[in-house]
């Protein structure tokens, strides 16, 4: 399965001032592609751009799957976004928002694929503790396990390595390179070990 996205024309401002004019890009699955600029650039704001949480002042996006167009209203289901400024519910512990995330998208495949991930993250004697207990690197790495889990193909990632230490750094670089041979994978980051995961795709 070939996932693929195209801008044309893209642009978005605040005020009376643009972030970013007449930006065409295009991205493929096989390779991690990048976004990265200085803080206030639009980084952020293209990604959620991207991913349909807003709509852009100016231009056009598209996202389509081995070759046929996506519609809009179900790209949803196939986009996950991380961010650092996302929160989780923190009254639930882990295993209860997969289990909300399994039940809301109706998954049949059960746990095992959150499991292999919440393994790989070092999450496993922690799945029935309350977020609101995990530290900000374990809710970072919570993200992770939802997304990757969940099964869907389109990853939008906002500074992913935010708030985690070495190890899991190089767990998720790890884990974003064999994945990107079947997922669509655009990172925002100015992390010099995240800027040498793929080809720079637009500097902002």
């Amino acid at each position: 399965m070939q996932l693929s996205f195209a801008t044309k024309g893209l642009g978005h401002c605040f005020g009376n001032k643009f972030l970013f004019r007449d930006t065409s890009l295009s991205a493929t699955t096989g390779s991690i592609h990048v976004i990265t600029g200085p803080n206030g650039s639009g980084k952020s704001t293209m990604l959620r751009i991207l991913s349909g949480a807003i709509s852009p002042d100016e231009g056009t996006t598209s996202f389509s799957q081995d070759g046929k167009a996506l519609e809009d209203e179900f790209l949803w289901q196939k986009i996950a976004f991380i961010a650092p400024y996302q929160e989780l519910p923190e009254e639930f512990s882990l295993t209860e928002l997969i289990d909300f995330q399994i039940s809301m998208q109706r998954k049949n495949s059960g746990f095992t694929d959150h499991l292999n991930f919440a393994e790989k993250f070092g999450l496993i004697p922690f799945m029935n503790k309350p977020i609101r207990e995990f530290s900000t690197g374990m809710k970072q790495k919570a993200k992770f396990i939802l997304a990757m889990g969940s099964g869907r193909r389109i990853w939008l990632l906002d500074e992913p390595g935010s708030n985690l230490d070495q190890a899991a750094c190089n767990t998720l670089h790890e884990l974003l390179r064999e994945k990107a041979k079947e997922c669509l994978i655009i990172l925002a980051t100015n992390d010099p070990a995240e800027l040498a995961l793929g080809p720079v795709m637009i500097q902002l």
